[in-house]
Order: structure tokens, then C-alpha cells, then sequence
């Protein structure tokens, strides 16, 4: 706030008046349908001398340094994952046994080599891979 309108009277209320003032202006000047009563210049002071003290207590707060920043919680300890965690749920089918003249280490069930020779026999449509390579 400039030094100048902290004794200003109470009709001085934004800057056009200000100015007014500044140049010598007098409340006698005023129109006397715009000039204010005296209980209304009171409330007037009144305000600004509140407005004042919170423009005072604005200044304090801006100057305090910021709190410091919330310290990271620690995280809670994470769950102990067991084999078990990763079984399936599903039951398995059992595997048939190897054929003789399989190679060591494989196991063949009946059903999906049944399927995979129907699908071998089956008609064709358009090209399939093994046609490609026979070309």
C-alpha cells in the first residue's frame, strides 16, 4: 500500500478518487447525494482496517518457509510366494504311455494322435504348408 493513501479519508474508496484527492480535492467537492454519512464512513474505516490486518497476515504466511514434504511411508513387506502359488487349479488328464518306437523322453497320448491323423486325412481347401513345400 503506498504511504500516501494509508491517511487518506474514508470517501477515498478506488483509484479515481485517489487521484482526485491527490490533485487537492475535498470531501466538500463530493455531491451531497454522494456524500457519506458518518456512520457509513465508519464502517468504511472499519473495513479497511480489517482488510488491512488480513493483508498483514498474508504477508506472515507468505514469508514462513513451506512445510517440509511428507516422508515416504515404508512399503509393508511383500507375501511370501510358495510352489503351491504356482500349481494350477485344474486337474490333469493322464498322460498314456510311450510307444515302443518313440524316441526316449517322449509321450504320446492316443487321443491327440488320433486327431492329428484325421486332420492329416482331412480334405484341403486352398494351399496348405505342406503343399507349399512340395512345389
Amino acid at each position: 500500500m503506498e504511504k500516501g493513501l494509508s491517511f487518506r479519508p474514508a470517501w477515498v474508496l478506488d483509484h479515481n478518487l485517489a487521484k482526485l484527492w491527490s490533485e487537492g480535492m475535498k470531501e466538500s467537492m463530493i455531491p451531497e447525494d454522494l456524500q457519506l454519512t458518518t456512520a457509513e464512513a465508519v464502517k468504511i474505516l472499519r473495513l479497511q482496517a480489517w482488510a488491512e490486518e488480513r493483508v498483514e497476515e498474508l504477508e506472515l504466511e507468505q514469508r514462513q518457509p513451506p512445510p517440509p514434504p511428507p516422508q515416504p511411508q515404508p512399503s509393508p513387506p511383500m507375501p511370501t510366494v510358495t510352489a503351491t502359488a504356482f500349481m494350477s487349479p485344474m486337474p490333469v488328464a493322464p498322460v498314456a504311455a510311450a510307444r515302443a518306437d518313440a524316441p526316449v523322453g517322449f509321450v504320446f497320448d492316443g487321443a491327440a494322435l488320433a486327431r492329428a491323423a484325421a486332420l492329416k486325412a482331412g480334405p484341403r481347401v486352398g494351399i496348405s504348408p505342406a503343399t507349399v513345400l512340395e512345389m
